[in-house]
């Protein structure tokens, strides 16, 4: 669980599917080539019970209350919804994400 005042980043490299994105569903083969970009996630905990989604780079913040998309997933499958209160849970059921500079 993450305490106040700790912070977690993690990033994934960029990728293009140039060709076949849906037929690898079906075994088929794809082309992908990696790009020079990055996806970065930072994650602080919060008090106040709301997740924050901030993408300066396209100008989009949104927040919802934890307790609304505790019951959005709560009819999901039950692996998506272990999935998701596993992923709360692990951040005190109170996550933000930092809004930008």
């Amino acid at each position: 669980m993450m305490k106040e005042g700790e912070h977690l980043v993690v990033s994934a490299p960029g990728k293009v599917i140039l060709h076949g994105e849906h037929a690898v569903v079906h075994g088929k083969r794809a082309l992908a080539c990696s790009l020079n970009l990055r996806t970065y996630l930072h994650v602080t905990p919060s008090t106040d019970g709301m997740v924050r989604m901030n993408l300066p780079d396209i100008n989009i913040y949104r927040e919802w209350k934890v307790e609304d998309l505790t019951r959005l997933f709560a009819n999901k499958t039950q692996s998506e919804g272990i999935a998701f209160h596993s992923l709360l849970s692990s951040f005190g059921s109170k996550v933000m994400l930092p809004k930008s500079n």
